[in-house]
């Protein structure tokens, strides 16, 4: 039988034992960025926030999706994440996009493969906004211009 080969030695204990250390830290309001995760169905949008953990579901119509916009440009999310859904996504995208908000379509097949990696099977609307903002928040996707939406509202 092959000897177990020993990986590099520490003289730090938490090391040593396979734990990585852990810092304490105090976050401040400048340290927060918030991240928006959107799933996007026929008759809803479910919406989820990081790092507060916050979520709601809205309609997938005009006048909610405004409303959506009004309270995005008041706390301006640092990146706003949602998959390509054959189309249903178009009114909240254009939105906004025209509102200058950050917005990003991924395809779901990465968000997918990202969900699988996180260990994510289970899969509901609410899930599927938790996975889009986690992605938003490690993967970080860039803002691409939206074809026919101006950059500036």
């Amino acid at each position: 039988m092959p000897e177990q080969l020993r990986g590099p030695r520490c003289s730090e204990p938490e090391f040593s034992q396979g734990w990585a250390r852990t810092t304490s830290y105090t976050s401040t309001v400048e340290d927060l960025t918030m991240l928006i995760g959107i799933d996007v169905a026929k008759a809803a949008l479910a919406i989820a926030a990081r790092p507060g953990g916050e979520r709601w579901t809205v309609p997938n119509e005009e006048r909610s999706v405004m409303g959506l916009v009004q309270r995005f440009t008041t706390v301006r999310p640092e990146l706003i994440v949602l998959e390509a859904t054959g189309g249903y996504e178009l009114l909240v995208v254009a939105a906004l996009a025209a509102a200058a908000l950050p917005v990003v379509v991924v395809n779901p097949r990465q968000v997918r493969d990202f969900a699988r990696a996180t260990g994510q099977l289970a899969k509901t609307d609410r899930i599927d906004a938790d996975v889009l903002a986690l992605f938003a928040e490690r993967v970080r996707p860039a803002v691409r211009p939206i074809a026919g939406v101006p950059l500036t509202p």
